[in-house]
């Protein structure tokens, strides 16, 4: 069971990390590919470091160019994320990664003949009931009556192309787990995230003057990746333990918590400082969204009970 406690303390630190992530894109950077340049540049640190104090395994090629294409989705489902933080709330779009869970459980059965109980598919429903019910905006009728629109928030559908991408990768890092140790691929992934950074500097008509522009005027912007680097990486490297003990959907689903983190962090944070964080809603629209993350965590603790 130690994978179950392991699988807990990632969603605390990116709920900490999405915080951040919301401050900066909602409020100091236009584009979120130029952010995502700054979160990848920041992988220079285990790229530089890690090879000085640790041992990697001799994988073949074929794994070693595995391990970085998992570096380059991450960057293709982080613009995605980054995108649907700018446009939503944060809350709303951390609860939205709740698919990738449900996703993966169909990834686990076909690939790796996880086998689970009645009460796991009851859990994956409820999980799909949270998302959604997160995933709707109140919008002002006429003459300014107030209804709830049955219109889906726009990060919807970017939040559903995240998750895909971001099942696919776990489960690619579930698989070259089984042929080689955490280190071995938490550095090869940071390798791919470095390279696919490098390819977005380097395609004409790329974000280089904006990146360049906010190096300028938002210098401080340097420390925060940084930072945001070091707890994603502790994360992340606490993620792929989990993974290498943990059945690939369970972890999922369990990491999947996240969303609960978020909606406290921000909340704590704008109590202290109000206005900090970008939200929308009144009260109501607050407790509706917490009672759904609530269904999808108790979704979570059903999946959490098989094995």
């Amino acid at each position: 069971m130690m994978w179950f406690y392991l699988s807990l303390l990632p969603p605390a630190i990116w709920a900490c990390v999405n915080t951040i992530d919301k401050i900066v894109v909602g409020k100091y950077i236009d584009r979120p590919i130029v952010y995502l340049i700054f979160t990848g540049l920041a992988t220079l640190i285990p790229v530089s470091l890690l090879p000085l104090w640790c041992n990697f395994d001799k994988i073949s090629v074929s794994l070693i160019l595995l391990s970085i294409a998992t570096g380059s989705i991450y960057i293709f489902y982080t613009w995605f994320f980054f995108r649907s933080l700018q446009i939503s709330d944060a809350p709303v779009v951390a609860n939205l990664l709740l698919l990738v869970p449900v996703i993966s459980l169909f990834m686990g059965t076909i690939l790796f003949h996880e086998r689970f109980h009645i009460h796991t598919y009851g859990g994956i429903l409820l999980v799909i009931g949270g998302v959604l019910g997160t995933s709707f905006e109140k919008r002002e009728g006429k003459n300014r009556t107030k209804n709830w629109s049955l219109t889906l928030t726009p990060a919807f559908v970017l939040m559903f192309i995240s998750a895909i991408l971001t099942s696919i990768d776990y489960t690619l890092e579930k698989y070259i787990l089984m042929q080689t140790n955490e280190i071995t691929l938490f550095y090869w992934n940071r390798v791919g995230i470095l390279i696919a950074t490098g390819c977005i500097l380097l395609i004409p008509k790329s974000p280089r003057k904006d990146f360049i522009r906010t190096l300028r005027f938002i210098p401080h912007i340097i420390p925060i990746s940084l930072i945001n680097e070091i707890l994603d990486m502790t994360a992340a490297f606490i993620l792929i333990s989990a993974y290498y003990s943990g059945p690939l959907s369970l972890v999922t689903a369990i990491i999947s918590i996240q969303p609960l983190f978020v909606l406290i962090f921000i909340n704590i944070v704008n109590k202290i400082r109000p206005n900090t964080v970008p939200t929308s809603g009144d009260k109501k629209y607050f407790l509706i969204r917490f009672a759904c993350i609530i269904i999808a965590v108790v979704g979570i603790y059903l999946i959490s009970l098989t094995g």
